[in-house]
């Protein structure tokens, strides 16, 4: 499994400086069965009183923290309560499905990452959400919106078929979302995924989670999930490895040591 491990990651690496112009003619790809469903909700007539983020102001500051944006960003940022029908996050969906969610919308965002080469930019001016429980300040997932043009998600696999996945080859497990900001902003997080090889920049969706976390052989930490959907596909290893099962990679990014500890592509799609 560690050298899986290994070799997917100096497999992708090689994309980190893809010529840009390359990147921007990608065709979008085909829609498919929906993994997520959202409705927006008004907040007139909710009850916040055992809310621990109970307005828009405060969702919107936590957010900020969580990102790794300043307290006076340019940035356009505005809040809003949904609802999730569906959500394809493993193990803890059950947890977010029919409740009422901040959702926090950032506009005109673009990673600009400490790691970055010179003149290497991110190809896509970005709309990016971060989703709060409001009653407990937990942050449930960031997520850039896809690029105008693409399906609303691209091809991934429903919670329950990614839970079975990561359960059944490591007893990989999310045990919770984490109440407390995290040690490391999700901009950050995502700058050690570009540092292990990756490329964030030349991704059509990033995502992350931020989740207490283990495996049968790493005892449960608090961590960053970052899954980039929708990069140049890296070579197949044998004919015939459609490119959907090898234009995502997913990566466990530590807080504490700043990098990643493992990386692949589980879970793939049904």
């Amino acid at each position: 499994m560690a050298n899986q491990r290994i070799m997917t990651s100096m497999c992708v690496a090689q994309f980190v400086m893809v010529a840009l112009p390359a990147l921007q003619t990608r065709a979008a790809p085909k829609s498919k069965t929906p993994r997520t469903e959202i409705r927006k909700i008004a907040l007139e007539g909710l009850d916040r009183s055992s809310w621990k983020v109970s307005d828009e102001k405060k969702a919107c500051a936590l957010a900020k923290r969580v990102l790794g944006l300043p307290e006076r960003s340019p940035l356009p940022i505005g809040a809003d309560v949904v609802v999730f029908d569906k959500i394809n996050i493993p193990f803890l969906y059950k947890h977010i499905i029919g409740r009422p969610v901040w959702r926090v919308t950032v506009r005109d965002f673009v990673f600009d990452l400490d790691s970055s080469p010179d003149g290497f930019k991110d190809i896509y001016v970005r709309i990016l959400d971060t989703f709060i429980n409001p009653r407990t300040g937990q942050v449930l997932r960031v997520r850039t919106r896809l690029p105008k043009g693409f399906p609303e998600e691209l091809r991934e696999p429903s919670a329950e078929f990614a839970t079975e996945q990561l359960f059944g080859g490591t007893k990989e497990t999310y045990h919770s979302f984490l109440s407390d900001p995290p040690g490391m902003s999700f901009v950050d997080a995502v700058d050690a995924v570009q540092r292990g090889g990756w490329a964030p920049l030349s991704s059509d969706q990033v995502t992350g989670e931020w989740v207490m976390w283990s495996t049968y052989d790493k005892k449960p930490r608090p961590i960053w999930v970052i899954t980039l959907q929708g990069m140049p596909p890296f070579e197949a290893s044998y004919p015939g490895v459609p490119v959907d099962a090898r234009n995502h990679i997913r990566v466990i990014i530590d807080p504490a040591s700043r990098s990643w500890i493992e990386a692949g592509t589980k879970p793939q799609p049904e």
